[in-house]
């Protein structure tokens, strides 16, 4: 890690903690994308031990006062990835993620028009321990396709697929309590889900600069 990664982490840290005091809200998925880039590179405990040799006024020594909260010298992602893997794991059980054999069986079309519709955007999988799993609301035939076709367009390839399924299925105040995928059914509903769709992918392409 460079000091200007690690600088930049810490002040793209305060810069998302003011927007979420602020009162901006983000999906769960978003702010777990948010909290791995920027843990990728912000300052360990370790780091801040060493800084108070330097800077002793601004820094405080880790101690077993910090132990007793749970903060030590080492730590790492590998605990909030765990956690991620098994809520995914719960989709599988309860049937919201399919294998692709079965998703294709409830969408009525082949695996090679799968992988054309996966190239073009109109679908998506979801990655779980090296197997693709594909949300089932993707294969219910009663969603408006067209307007469905679009919305996926919209989130484009720099959403990551989990960050795109909690998008279509989570409830939103700003579409009346609906999901992004009921909104579909009704005109203005949908040009505000689209809006959701462009400001989450605006996300993560500022993300990522």
């Amino acid at each position: 890690m460079i000091p200007y990664e690690r600088t930049q982490a810490v002040l793209r840290t305060h810069d998302l903690l003011k927007r979420l005091a602020a009162g901006e809200r983000l999906d769960a998925e978003t702010l777990r994308h948010h909290a791995l880039a920027l843990l990728k590179h912000f300052p360990q405990p370790v780091d801040v031990d060493l800084s108070t040799d330097v800077l002793p006024s601004i820094w405080a020594r880790m101690d077993a006062k910090w132990a007793r909260l749970g903060y030590t010298r080492t730590s790492s992602l590998r605990g909030i990835e765990r956690r991620a893997s098994r809520n995914r794991r719960k989709l599988v059980r309860k049937g919201a993620l399919l294998l692709p054999v079965e998703f294709c069986r409830q969408k009525g079309i082949s695996r090679e028009e799968l992988a054309r519709r996966e190239r073009s955007g109109d679908v998506f999988g979801v990655e779980i321990e090296g197997q693709t799993y594909y949300p089932a609301v993707l294969a219910d035939k009663s969603l408006e396709q067209q307007r469905l076709v679009k919305l996926l367009r919209h989130l484009g390839p720099r959403v990551p697929p989990m960050a795109r399924y909690l998008l279509l299925v989570n409830r939103r105040s700003s579409l009346g309590g609906k999901t992004p995928l009921q909104a579909l059914r009704r005109g203005r509903r949908f040009r505000l889900a689209l809006r959701i769709a462009d400001n989450l992918s605006d996300e993560y392409r500022t993300s990522q600069l």
